[in-house]
């Protein structure tokens, strides 16, 4: 070999062919790695919109929570300013005021106008039933008329 300054050797360059531009096993490797990478990001993608999505239906959702605690705690207040309001209207001092006010001429029940409840046993029921007759009802041409024995 002649190894001089000043000269070089040149190698022989492997020439392609021109119908065949590119290599199928780089192309292949390729599309193999973009594929993956897609997935992969497709997979992170897929991660942020449901994590997104699921932030926006929580915040939606506490929104509606406060709405309805809210009212409740209206309703809630609504109740206890009306009991204390029925509490007054049933107050005695208030009784007799309005009565005053309207000049209602109010007197003692007559003792033949007084009725009585009595809960009885079902012994004392029984002994009591004759004289109370049950109606019992008859259907005639499709109407229901009621006849007392």
């Amino acid at each position: 070999m002649n190894i001089q300054p000043g000269t070089q050797t040149r190698r022989k360059k492997v020439q392609r062919s021109k119908s065949s531009s590119y290599d199928a096993g780089a192309l292949s490797s390729f599309m193999a790695m973009f594929l993956k990478a897609a997935c992969i990001f497709g997979i992170v993608g897929a991660g942020f919109y449901f994590y997104n999505s699921m932030n926006a239906q929580i915040a939606a959702t506490a929104r509606e929570y406060a709405k309805v605690k809210v009212e409740i705690a209206g309703c809630e207040n609504e109740i206890a300013r009306l009991r204390n309001y029925a509490e007054s209207l049933q107050n005695h001092s208030y009784i007799k005021h309005q009565i005053a006010r309207y000049r209602l001429p109010l007197v003692e029940v007559h003792a033949s106008r007084q009725a009585r409840l009595h809960i009885l046993t079902p012994q004392q029921a029984a002994r009591v039933a004759y004289r109370f007759p049950q109606p019992r009802q008859v259907s005639v041409n499709n109407r229901t008329q009621r006849f007392h024995r």
